[in-house]
């Protein structure tokens, strides 16, 4: 399984080096972050951005920590074995 990337901006290549891009799947907002955990499952890896900019009405939107916190409190994913 790939390694997941949240970052509402950046991409791959401003965090890490070039050439680990193929190794991650890119994910925009909280949302796209909870559909892609439920949808293929705990990647070995996360790397979350804090700030995730603002949502379609202009609010303030979930952040990283928000989806950190999806995960541990909601996700039902048993996390004890990681």
């Amino acid at each position: 399984m790939k390694k997941l990337f949240l970052d509402d901006i950046r991409t791959i290549d401003m965090v890490y080096d070039k050439s680990l891009e193929n190794e991650f799947d890119i994910v925009r907002t909280y949302d796209e972050f909870v559909y892609y955990i439920i949808n293929n499952g705990l990647p070995k890896f996360i790397s979350f951005d804090n700030d995730l900019g603002l949502d379609e009405k202009s609010n303030l939107a979930p952040d990283g920590y928000a989806a950190a916190k999806w995960l541990v409190y909601e996700s039902d994913i048993d996390l004890r074995e990681l």
